[in-house]
């Protein structure tokens, strides 16, 4: 009875679990992982230059680098990872994408934070939609630059009203786009890396520039949250109530002989 019951427990919860897998598939498509993407509304943004409405309680955005530096030895970690202090950007890319250079034993990313107002104007019908950020790379100990990616990484870029696109340039001055695509519920976009130069979020121009709390992951996710709980306790209160003793019911007694 107990093993029974066990298995029934674990059927429900993978139901569940598939249940929760579809309805958020649904709602937001492209997620890998439906279940981690978290339900809080994300940070405040920092700007470098705040436009007007954005100027109260904007903390400074934040540079970053690759820490420690790559070790492009065989003792060196696979993975690599530079951020800026505030995480507004993430840019990730294996060791065996930085092509080799004679002499160079390690690698190092910087990522510096922008007024877009003081790199060259995006294509007509778009607007920047947050701060720009300079990439560079360039090898250790010589300080010569990387020149690209063999193998591609990504970059993930945070932006603080209706961006849809990442722009870049080599040169902070001709634009093109990325593909694109919407990172979870907390307002950030994510594009394939391989090259230094100044990346910005962009959207379309006539996108109002309007904050976003992103508090649509919180209302989605309380949602799934409780689909998931009733397919899981409904099932239990039907087996419960079903396993429940009833009351035994007593014999009736017949009227007592006189002797």
């Amino acid at each position: 009875m107990r093993t029974r019951r066990v298995v029934t427990v674990g059927l429900v919860v993978t139901a569940a679990y598939v249940v929760a897998t579809m309805a958020t598939g649904q709602l937001r498509p492209g997620r890998a992982r439906p279940l981690f993407d978290g339900f809080t509304p994300p940070p405040a943004y920092r700007w470098v230059n705040p436009p007007p409405e954005f100027r109260s309680g904007n903390q400074k955005a934040l540079s970053g680098k690759l820490t420690p530096p790559a070790d492009l030895g065989p003792a060196g970690p696979t993975q690599l990872e530079a951020a800026t202090d505030d995480a507004q950007v993430l840019i990730t890319f294996s060791k065996t994408g930085v092509p080799p250079a004679p002499g160079a034993t390690g690698a190092t990313v910087e990522i510096t934070a922008l007024d877009p107002a003081s790199l060259g104007p995006l294509p007509h019908g778009i607007r920047v939609d947050g701060n720009g950020y300079k990439v560079v790379m360039g090898y250790l100990p010589s300080g010569a630059s990387i020149p690209a990616l063999v193998q591609p990484g990504n970059i993930f870029l945070s932006y603080p009203t209706t961006a849809d696109r990442i722009e870049y340039s080599p040169d902070g001055k001709a634009w093109q786009s990325l593909s694109a695509q919407q990172v979870g519920n907390n307002l950030q976009l994510g594009a394939v890396f391989t090259k230094a130069g100044y990346y910005e979020a962009a959207a379309p121009g006539s996108a109002p520039l309007t904050k976003r709390s992103g508090s649509g992951g919180l209302t989605t996710g309380l949602l799934i949250m409780a689909a998931v709980a009733f397919v899981i306790f409904t099932p239990l209160i039907v087996l419960f109530v079903r396993r429940r003793p009833g009351k035994t019911p007593q014999k009736k007694r017949g009227p007592k002989k006189r002797r």
